[in-house]
């Protein structure tokens, strides 16, 4: 049953790892049931204050990475359509080329959600691109974030099995 929770753990890591970066698996929350699952083997002898504070991180994580992308498109003077559209884009770009459509498809999503957004006397390419920028930003930011804890997670696992 060790063995199982194991390899459960190390398939977590990695899979928290690929989360971060794709936007259709929770990566943090992944990384963290991985940290549990080789707690549980016995493996990892993690305090309860390892563990709640490594829980806190991943909420905070995670709820960060759903704000901070809409917040700087907001900030950059973003509709709520560019937001919209981006998330579009990305979905869209995940199914051309993984990783550069998801950020080509984000950051063309908001350009055009932007422009499509205002009136045709309106509308303003520097903009737009401002906005697409702001939401290309937020993405790059909420990605980071989100490895950075995954990595984080990743190396505990790896470590308590060593």
């Amino acid at each position: 049953m060790d063995t199982l929770l194991i390899i459960l753990a190390v398939l977590c890591a990695v899979t928290g790892i690929a989360g971060s970066i794709l936007p259709v698996l929770p990566g943090p929350p992944v990384s963290y049931v991985g940290l549990l699952l080789v707690h549980w083997a016995g493996r990892g002898e993690f305090s309860t204050q390892f563990l709640l504070t490594w829980l806190v991180v991943t909420a905070a994580v995670t709820l960060i990475d759903y704000l901070i992308p809409p917040y700087l498109t907001r900030l950059t003077g973003g509709s709520k359509a560019a937001a919209r559209w981006s998330l579009a884009g990305m979905l869209a770009g995940i199914f051309i080329v993984p990783p550069v459509g998801m950020i080509g498809g984000m950051f063309l999503g908001a350009l055009l959600g932007e422009l499509y957004s205002h009136r045709a006397e309106n509308r303003d390419l520097w903009k737009a691109l401002k906005v697409a920028f702001g939401s290309l930003l937020g993405f790059v930011l909420g990605t980071g974030i989100k490895l950075v804890s995954a990595g984080f997670m990743f190396y505990y696992v790896i470590a308590a099995l060593w």
